[in-house]
């Protein structure tokens, strides 16, 4: 496994430029598929809600503030835990043992049963691995593992502080759809900002998957 441990020389990438890598990662999973018929909306809208339901938690954990920490400049009990810790994980804290998700493979169990692997894939490089540019230089990763704990940076901004909602009555099927592959229309909320978007989910081996993001 890689381990991405922070130097005191790397630069944390912005949150706009990490939401706009997000963008790009949504938008170029997007397939143009084989124009078959898609099955009838009635026969997968349950599932598609379940995936949009279950999508919540999942954003939360990658984008969001994410799992819970013993925090170092908590408790006398939290702070104990960092007493002759390694300086490479200065920047990091300590999942709490009542998370959950107790390790990177928890997380990505529970995060493909929700999105499509080739979704997750450049996700899963940016939030366990690190990501790089010449424009912002390196941001850590947001988790990793290291002597069967897992970590995650204090460092990290979360990209999303807020859960967007759907109203599933105004669900419809739109062009571009196929038999394994479908897009719909909803209408959603956030914070108060009411905004119509496109969902594509894609059928896998497990069933359906959303294969872009929902929040």
């Amino acid at each position: 496994m890689k381990i991405n441990i922070k130097s005191n020389k790397i630069k944390k990438t912005s949150a706009a430029i990490f939401a706009a890598l997000l963008l790009f990662v949504g938008t170029s999973c997007s397939k143009s598929p084989i124009m078959t018929d898609p099955p009838p909306l009635e026969d997968v809208k349950d599932e598609f809600i379940s995936l949009i339901e279950a999508s919540a938690e999942i954003n939360d954990i990658l984008f969001g503030e994410g799992l819970p920490v013993h925090k170092r400049d908590g408790s006398d009990e939290d702070k104990q835990i960092y007493v002759d810790m390694t300086e490479y994980l200065d920047d990091y804290e300590v999942v709490r043992e009542d998370s959950k998700y107790l390790t990177i493979e928890d997380i990505k169990i529970s995060a493909e049963k929700v999105y499509s692997k080739e979704y997750l894939e450049p996700i899963y490089e940016m939030v366990f691995v690190g990501y790089a540019d010449d424009i912002s230089g390196v941001t850590t990763a947001k988790y990793i593992e290291w002597d069967t704990w897992i970590y995650k940076s204090m460092s990290y901004e979360p990209l999303i502080t807020s859960a967007r909602t759907y109203d599933y009555d105004t669900m419809k099927m739109i062009t571009p759809s196929s038999e394994d592959f479908v897009n719909i229309e909803i209408e959603s909320s956030l914070e108060g900002e009411k905004m119509t978007v496109v969902l594509s989910f894609t059928l896998t081996d497990d069933g359906w998957r959303l294969d872009t993001p929902t929040y």
